[in-house]
């Protein structure tokens, strides 16, 4: 009977036939029943498990939770069911071992500490750089600096060398210390001194990355990001419409040679380099082939074609579904046969066979029917527009076949030998003066060109009329469309002149004068009648004549606008000082002196009683406080019995406070008597008390000024101006007739100054 050997969970590991061992399910020999020589077996079982499978070799056929010693790591596993992993410490090895969460592991060949979380490959703890690379990263050291403090530096190293250090204030080591910023020792910095923020060994040294402000570019104190430019170095791409919102629109090449761009509103592909070609290009059945190309220098286009010949050259076929429109001197075609199905051939015709030009627009135009090696047979049409006489020529002589003639409508105007009865003159060479001539609706006369019908209309075919020998056009209408001609009356007195002017020491400026001082500054700045280049009105007389000339600007006339900005410092405005101790800025010395005052008696105006009394004298006086006065006379009702019988006023008191009142020349003393006493009744009787200062003898005892200094004086200053808009004009004045500038308006501005 066969043993069902069972693992811990329950699970079957193998069936063990009697009188026979397996040594295959597990690294252990198991024993069936009745297998003789089973204690070799059994015993080196015994050492396996005492030894836990001691061997530089996994164990060939482990189960989950068994343990082996790995020698070649000399450490203990467990077999998790896949693997052999380490059971806990530390492991010494050149590879990557197979570990659980928690362990480590110490690489030998670059010398770096790994630990394992249990869900990938190993997690460097440190330090960041190998053996072979040495000693590259962040280190932290304490430096004592010249003012005795303690400052944190965090060194950088790059394959053993320092290549910078960071420091969060600028300071100097000491003496003491320097050894450990040796690095930074150089010629330019022999106290090895370390800036605030990253100091590099080398000044070549870059960071290549990204920092928070290398992210954007500052622009007029805006951030704006690095995501809003397109790069110029390499290809780029835009996610969104790339728009130029300017003209100059785009320029490509190395120098500049080509550009997309708007001209005068219209779009434009240009190459900038002197004769240079454009060219179209598109992949046509998988080969580039150029569809457009524009030759500068021959003023040649090619379609399909790369050198044209001719100012249009077509490689193919063309086919033109509407009408063909040819605008030039010559249309040449290279046929054989030239066929044309209409039966008419139209010039100077458009699309829709309008005329476009009139007779004296066609003059010339016509056929070249033939050519040959000595000239070209043409049939033209000409006009002379001076004696209003059209007709075809031909450049070669004119004939008919024998027994033909030349006609008029029907009648015949000349044959081989006749001249046609209707010819009724001949062989004219010369025309007599005209004393008027009317051509359709057109009549001149005397000096007059008149029309019968609408209005008169001069045109010329270069859209320019000319008048000659400087002539002047007089008689013109006030103009009512912006394409009228004006007057220079009409002009000057359309015409708004623009000022800004500093008021502030100006006299007349207000509007009881009219503002009459800025009125004669208009007139020194724009004389109302006018000045010459070089004389007069004061000029210098030496001036430019090459340059500006000798003719005048004329008058202006009436209705002319002036508006002027004014600035006034003084009327309102000022000039604050600001965050400024006066006091601190006065330097003063006193001295003292003999003093001796008496004054007559002065009368009192009214009577304010309260726990200080005031005084109200009806007459300036040189009364100051701290000085004693003697009132008499001053009688309050205290019972208000009608008697005055309050005698408490009719004493000496010390001034406490003196004060000019309004009007000028009022003078308030304030004593230092207490008559709030309830009851007491203000009926004092104007002027009916005096009031006398204490005669004070002299023996220094008044402090004077001796000396008075400034110091400097801070703060800040603030200009307040006000401001105005003024406009003016030039009229004539109705008492005298002058012409003139003159005061009109005060106008509220859009926005307050």
């Amino acid at each position: 009977m066969s043993y069902k050997l069972n693992k811990t969970d329950g699970t079957i590991l193998t069936d063990l036939v009697d009188g026979t061992v397996d040594n295959t399910s597990s690294d252990l020999t198991l024993i069936g029943r009745n297998y003789s020589g089973f204690g070799e077996f059994l015993n080196e079982n015994f050492i396996k498990l005492l030894e836990n499978f001691s061997s530089s070799d996994e164990p060939a056929n482990p189960i989950r939770g068994q343990l082996w010693y790995d020698t070649s790591e000399n450490k203990l596993k467990i077999y998790n069911g896949s693997q052999f992993t380490s059971s806990g410490g530390t492991t010494l090895s050149p590879q990557t071992p197979n570990a659980v969460a928690g362990d480590l592991w110490i690489d030998t060949t670059r010398q770096q500490l790994y630990f394992f979380d249990g869900t990938g490959n190993p997690i460097l703890a440190g330090p960041v750089y190998t053996k072979e690379q040495g000693k590259s990263g962040f280190e932290c050291i304490s430096v004592l600096d010249t003012q005795n403090q303690t400052r944190t530096v965090i060194m950088f190293y790059v394959q053993g060398q320092v290549a910078g250090a960071y420091s969060n204030v600028l300071f100097t080591p000491a003496t003491s210390d320097r050894d450990l910023l040796t690095a930074f020792v150089t010629n330019a910095n022999p106290t090895a001194t370390l800036q605030k923020g990253f100091n590099a060994i080398d000044d070549t040294f870059k960071y290549v990355g990204t920092a928070t402000k290398a992210e954007a570019l500052i622009i007029n104190n805006q951030t704006v990001n690095a995501s809003s430019f397109l790069r110029d170095d390499v290809d780029d791409i835009t996610q969104g419409s790339l728009t130029v919102q300017n003209n100059g629109g785009i320029t490509v090449g190395a120098s500049g040679d080509g550009s997309f761009k708007v001209e005068s509103g219209v779009l434009t592909i240009r190459n900038n380099l002197t004769n240079g070609d454009i060219k179209f290009k598109t992949d046509r059945q998988g080969v580039i082939q150029t569809a457009l190309h524009v030759d500068a220098s021959q003023s040649y286009v090619g379609v399909w074609k790369d050198n044209p010949t001719a100012n249009l050259d077509v490689a193919g076929d063309v086919r033109i579904s509407g009408n063909l429109t040819v605008e030039g001197n010559q249309t040449a075609i290279e046929v054989d046969e030239l066929r044309v199905k209409d039966k008419t051939i139209g010039l100077s015709v458009d699309e829709l066979n309008a005329p476009v030009l009139d007779d004296a627009g066609i003059n010339g135009g016509g056929f070249e029917l033939l050519t040959t090696s000595t000239n070209h047979k043409t049939f033209t049409y000409s006009y002379d527009a001076n004696v209003a006489t059209e007709r075809w020529e031909s450049n070669i002589n004119m004939g008919v076949a024998t027994g033909k003639a030349f006609k008029v409508g029907a009648d015949d105007v000349l044959s081989g030998d006749t001249l046609g009865t209707n010819v009724v003159n001949s062989s004219l060479e010369n025309l007599g003066t005209l004393t008027s001539l009317t051509v359709d609706n057109l009549t001149i006369d005397n000096e007059i060109i008149s029309t019968s019908a609408g209005n008169l209309k001069l045109g010329a075919n270069t859209n320019v009329i000319e008048i000659q020998s400087s002539a002047r056009i007089t008689g013109l209408g006030e103009p009512s469309a912006s394409s009228d001609a004006a007057t220079k009356g009409y002009v000057d007195s359309k015409a708004v002149l623009g000022l800004q002017l500093d008021i502030s020491s100006l006299g007349a400026k207000d509007l009881a004068s009219n503002y009459q001082g800025i009125a004669d500054i208009l007139e020194d700045l724009f004389p109302v009648a006018g000045y010459s280049r070089g004389t007069g009105n004061g000029d210098n007389n030496s001036y430019n004549t090459s340059a500006l000339g000798t003719s005048a600007i004329p008058p202006r006339a009436a209705g002319t606008l002036a508006r002027v900005q004014t600035t006034d410092y003084s009327a309102g405005g000022g000039v604050t000082i600001a965050s400024a101790d006066l006091d601190t800025a006065i330097d003063t010395n006193t001295i003292a002196v003999d003093r001796t005052i008496s004054a007559n008696p002065q009368t009192i105006a009214s009577i304010e009683l309260g726990s200080d009394t005031k005084i109200v004298c009806a007459s300036a006086h040189g009364y100051e406080a701290g000085e004693t006065v003697t009132i008499s006379g001053a009688n309050v009702d205290a019972i208000n019995d009608g008697v005055g019988n309050n005698t408490n006023l009719n004493s000496t008191f010390t001034i406490v406070s003196a004060e000019i009142l309004n009007p000028p020349g009022f003078v308030a003393l304030t004593i230092n008597l207490d008559t709030s006493t309830p009851g007491l009744q203000n009926n004092y009787t104007p002027n009916s008390g005096t009031i006398e200062r204490v005669p004070v003898l002299g023996n220094s005892n008044k402090s004077v000024v001796e000396s008075l200094g400034f110091n400097n004086l801070a703060g800040a200053m603030s200009m307040t101006p006000v401001r105005k808009l003024l406009q003016f004009g030039v009229v004539v004045d109705s008492n005298d007739g002058v012409t003139k500038w003159a005061f009109d308006k005060e106008i509220t501005p859009t926005t307050p100054y």
